[in-house]
């Protein structure tokens, strides 16, 4: 494996523990706002989602993926 793989390999997991961590806060935010559990995890994977696309789409344009 060469060493652009590697690199690429280490920014998509940086991406990826990005949004998991995004999708928790967002999903603990609902949950002490109110929502039901459901609607948490919803809110969670929204977050999770959004984060992980706008990172890999960031990287992209900046020339990192």
């Amino acid at each position: 494996m060469s060493d652009v793989h590697v690199i690429r390999a280490l920014l998509v997991l940086v991406a990826l523990l990005l949004g998991a961590l995004v999708g928790t806060v967002a999903g603990f935010l609902a949950r002490l706002g109110g929502a039901p559990p459901a609607a948490a995890v919803r809110q969670a994977g929204v977050g999770f989602a959004a984060t992980v696309t706008l990172t890999v789409v960031v990287g992209t344009a900046l020339g990192c993926f």
